[in-house]
């Protein structure tokens, strides 16, 4: 029993770290998620302030293979929004998102941990509503974009002794910083308000994503962080307004086919606001 003690010690390592590369490189990046609008216009010299939460989950993959992504993606992301009506059709405004990395999931089966000082994605930047109300206000169709400033941390981790692979201390940080990436949405949605008090509303969205070079024997300089193919994801919502105040939830879509990342294939969102 002793003699095979050490191939299952190595089975097991080999079985969490596979592949067995030289270096190894984590970022931390948003995840998919609702944009705070569904296309209806505010109106006209009103404003609506918005806090939104959101959550969706990336699955992991359990044997990654060689330049596969290794990325942290948070379950849960906050939003602080503010929209204010230009004229009747135009809307213009400010999105604020924060993330902690405490709240993220990786994508592959060992990607390197983070450490206290790449804990937190912060982004900010405007964002703009553009739609119509037709039939007195019942039906409404509008389409969406923001486009935020975001620090995405990432860092390089190093096997400390490529022969020794049962060294408990197998991979070492030697390199670390924070991508300044535009962080993107777009959208089209159509909606109805059955009664005034709720509005439905449907939509598809076009949500940056990004990959990295997660396991290589190469030494890269730098990040290896880059935005891919944005994913497509479908959704759609609800809201219901008690003036002032107002409450909206979405289900979202995540098409993974079309990203880099494989997510569960639903997420939500619920936003309190209020309406001047």
């Amino acid at each position: 029993m002793n003699r095979i003690l050490p191939f299952i010690a190595l089975f097991i390592f080999v079985s969490a770290c596979a592949p067995q590369t030289l270096y190894r490189r984590q970022a931390l990046v948003p995840s998919p998620q609702a944009p705070p609008y569904r296309g209806e216009p505010v109106g006209k010299k009103h404003m609506e302030f918005q806090v939104q939460l959101s959550g969706s989950h990336a699955e992991e993959e359990e044997f990654p293979e060689y330049y596969d992504d290794a990325l942290w993606v948070p379950e849960f992301m906050i939003n602080a929004a503010g929209m204010f009506g230009v004229i009747d059709f135009l809307d213009l405004g400010f999105l604020f998102t924060y993330a902690h990395g405490s709240w993220a999931n990786k994508t592959a089966n060992g990607t390197p941990p983070m450490t206290d000082d790449e804990k937190n994605i912060f982004a900010i930047g405007p964002q703009i509503g553009a739609g119509a109300k037709l039939l007195g206000g019942k039906l409404f169709l509008g389409g969406y974009a923001s486009i935020q400033y975001a620090r995405m941390p990432w860092s390089e981790w190093r096997l400390e002794d490529p022969d020794d692979i049962l060294h408990s201390g197998c991979y070492e940080r030697v390199d670390h910083g924070a991508d300044d990436e535009f962080y993107y949405r777009l959208g089209f949605f159509v909606g109805s308000r059955p009664v005034k008090w709720v509005a439905l509303h449907a939509g598809v969205v076009l949500h940056a994503a990004w990959k990295n070079i997660g396991f290589s024997d190469e030494n890269y300089s730098g990040s290896t962080l880059k935005q891919t193919t944005p994913l497509i994801m479908p959704l759609f919502g609800v809201r219901f307004d008690v003036k002032p105040v107002f409450l909206e939830a979405s289900m979202t879509f995540p098409l993974s086919t079309v990203s880099e990342i494989d997510y569960f294939p639903i997420g939500w969102s619920a936003g309190l606001g209020i309406r001047i």
